[in-house]
């Protein structure tokens, strides 16, 4: 008798184990795929303009990986002013649409200088990883990385995770590591991270900047509870098979 109330107990913890939200779901579903990198060069004197841009690229498709860059560079016609731009940005899923993990990293730059004779100079480049993600069962994440910038008002970092219309989970926007951990309960979710480089001048100004975010991994990890439970009721169940 008491051989089999320790198996009927081991049968529901193995149950509860499978049926904790998170172990039927390991995965989370892509929904929208927002990332994109733009530059633009715009440089005129009174000899005319030279311009480049702007331009976006972005994924081929919902969640394939995005391994490319681009940037402009040149000089205004008359050679009164000068600028270059350029921006990067490789991101991959490990599976689509459902997935547990995103990997990224971006950069962008943007430098101009004019003399007395231009009459305006604008450089700029944007790198964006953006994505919204529906859970339908309780997951705990990882968000990490790095963002980086020059000094000066047209240089951006910014890392984010929220619900969608909802407010910050997390927000980092200043120069160096960042990491969140926590648990995420049903819904829909936008990670948010971008890097912008900006500049815009008159005669005689200079300004060179960069921003970038490095080495950015967002991960979902299934609740440890389920986990738990099936390591706690299978032990039971072996011993039993065992007599």
């Amino acid at each position: 008798m008491r051989e089999m109330r320790v198996f009927a107990v081991a049968l529901l913890v193995c149950a509860a184990g499978l049926a904790w939200p998170g172990a039927a779901n390991g995965q989370a579903t892509l929904v929208l795929d927002q990332r994109s990198i733009e530059a633009e060069l715009e440089l005129e004197d009174f000899g005319g303009v030279t311009q480049g841009g702007p331009t976006t690229f972005t994924p081929t498709s919902m969640g394939a990986t995005f391994d490319d860059g681009f940037g402009y560079s040149g000089d205004s016609p008359a050679y009164a002013a000068e600028g270059e731009c350029f921006v990067t940005q490789v991101s991959a899923f490990d599976s689509v649409p459902n997935f547990t993990s995103v990997v990224a990293s971006g950069t962008t730059y943007a430098m101009a200088s004019t003399d007395y004779d231009a009459i305006y100079a604008e450089a700029g480049a944007e790198s964006l990883l953006q994505f919204q993600f529906t859970l339908s069962a309780a997951m705990d994440y990882e968000f990490s990385g790095t963002l980086d910038e020059s000094a000066g008002s047209g240089a951006t970092i910014r890392a984010r995770l929220r619900p969608v219309s909802g407010a910050n989970i997390f927000l980092a926007d200043a120069e160096g590591p960042f990491f969140s951990e926590g648990t995420l309960q049903p819904g829909t979710y936008e990670v948010h991270v971008f890097a912008a480089s900006l500049g815009a001048i008159t005669d005689l100004a200079y300004f060179n900047r960069h921003a970038s975010f490095e080495d950015v991994e967002f991960t979902l990890i299934p609740e440890p509870g389920a986990l738990g439970l099936l390591a706690l009721g299978l032990p039971l169940l072996r011993r039993r098979r065992a007599r």
